[in-house]
């Protein structure tokens, strides 16, 4: 009957709702892992003076910025400028006698073991000469590379002994976060991956690279030692941090 059709109707007729599309789309998801450490400079040396003096010079006080050969001490030098003059006299002398022997030996008046022991004479020479000069450099104690003299050691007079550090000199252009990761975290810290590092008393953090991950974990804590370097050409950051 109608009755009967009508209900059957309105049970099957659809109800209206509010739906909402979203649209799915592929994105790069980026990962962080937090590494925790100190900061320190990459290079730091104690220069030491490879001969015995006192100490006549010192050019560059703590917090001077040198470059690579510049001299941080020199010792007195007179007596081994002294030992140098005396050497080359002694090297001028037996270079004449060798040419002098050479020409004797040509027109045979000098045998073959006069010839011999006169150029054998000339390297002894030679050598001494060698070791006067690189004993007169030696007394000046140089910077081996561009950094900073962050400490000295001794004073002006002072008698120093060779192997006596006289300053330290620290590289503070580019730094160094030392670091730990697991062994999960290490497959992601591959040399040249960028990295942002927060110092203590800075609110904006600074651009670094990895540049070493250990391949062998620590015996105690079962961790990888990392290492992330950061440029410092303004000398803005300081190290210890």
């Amino acid at each position: 009957d109608d009755t009967g059709a009508q209900a059957e109707s309105a049970e099957h007729e659809e109800v209206a709702r509010n739906e909402r599309v979203l649209e799915v789309v592929a994105t790069d998801l980026e990962e962080y892992l937090t590494v925790t450490g100190p900061v320190r400079a990459v290079k730091g040396t104690d220069v030491s003076t490879e001969e015995s003096g006192v100490v006549e010079s010192i050019p560059h006080d703590k917090g001077a910025v040198v470059r690579a050969g510049q001299v941080l001490a020199s010792l007195d030098r007179d007596l081994l400028r002294a030992q140098m003059k005396s050497a080359d006299a002694e090297l001028e002398l037996r270079k004449y006698k060798a040419e002098r022997m050479k020409t004797l030996a040509e027109a045979n008046s000098a045998s073959r073991e006069e010839l011999i022991e006169s150029d054998t004479m000339l390297e002894q020479a030679q050598r001494a000469a060698e070791i006067a000069r690189l004993r007169f450099e030696r007394a000046q104690v140089k910077a081996p590379y561009d950094g900073v003299v962050v400490d000295r050691y001794v004073e002006l007079g002072q008698l120093v002994a060779a192997g006596t550090p006289v300053a330290r000199v620290v590289d503070p252009f580019v730094l160094e976060l030392d670091g730990y990761v697991t062994e999960r975290e290490v497959a992601w810290m591959q040399p040249g991956a960028p990295a942002l590092v927060a110092l203590e008393g800075r609110r904006e953090e600074i651009e670094a690279t990895v540049h070493w991950a250990s391949i062998e974990a620590n015996t105690t804590t079962g961790k990888f030692a990392v290492e992330i370097r950061l440029p410092n050409p303004r000398l803005e950051l300081r190290a210890g941090v």
